[in-house]
């Protein structure tokens, strides 16, 4: 992920969360997503990814696997659950540009945009959150890139980064909402190709954690995506 001139430091790499909840990810490009190959983090199982889409509400509980503090932080209340947490540390020999692309996924999308279920990913460089809307501070959850729903108390939020996969049960509002399943991927809605980044200095060492939770319910899952930026398996 880290791309190259970008060293991880030697066993600083670790991950909290359920097994089932990382991994790597290919073939990508045959379920018509911008990003082919790279890592991938759940709230749930990311075997539960693989399309088509079929449910409204895939889920994997990873009870007893907690929620994340940073995330509940972010919210402005404790409300995580199955948190998959990837940290590292990274140095750069010269100074450089650090950048992640990425994708979030959901099975919150659309009926529950604007609700408490508000799933969300974080991605931390030396603490400070990275992976926002762009052009905004604000960061990426359901309820900060969606396409609304058909109940008109959940209006789209910056529908422009919102890709609608079609809920078999609910719809997205009309204009954001696909009439069936476009992508070969399980999750109702995901955001576009989004990107994360942050200037390092030279001879530095930066800390990164990528993390990625439910909100209040272990239900309904979320996914990040995260393009390999060296060749992967």
């Amino acid at each position: 992920m880290a791309g190259s001139g970008i060293t991880v430091v030697p066993n600083s790499a670790s991950f909290g969360g359920a097994a089932v909840a990382k991994g790597i990810f290919g073939n990508g490009f045959d379920a018509d997503l911008p990003l082919d190959k790279g890592v991938i983090l759940s709230s749930g199982d990311i075997a539960l990814a693989k399309g088509p889409n079929g449910s409204s509400r895939a889920a994997k509980d990873n009870y007893p696997a907690a929620g994340d503090a940073d995330l509940d932080n972010l919210l402005g209340a404790s409300v995580t659950l199955d948190a998959a947490v990837l940290e590292f540390d990274v140095i750069s020999a010269v100074a450089t540009n650090l950048a992640f692309e990425y994708i979030f996924a959901s099975e919150e999308y659309p009926e529950f945009s604007g609700s408490q279920y508000n799933d969300i990913v974080a991605i931390f460089i030396d603490g400070v959150n990275v992976a926002t809307v762009p052009g905004t501070s604000q960061y990426d959850a359901v309820n900060t890139v969606n396409g609304g729903c058909v109940d008109p108390s959940y209006p789209a939020v910056n529908p422009e980064y919102y890709v609608d996969n079609d809920d078999p049960e609910r719809s997205a509002l009309p204009e954001y909402a696909a009439s069936s399943p476009v992508y070969d991927l399980q999750y109702d809605g995901f955001t576009v190709l989004l990107t994360a980044q942050t200037n390092l200095s030279a001879n530095v060492t930066y800390h990164i954690k990528i993390a990625i939770a439910d909100a209040v319910d272990s239900d309904y899952d979320s996914t990040v995506f995260i393009k390999a930026n060296v060749p992967c398996p």
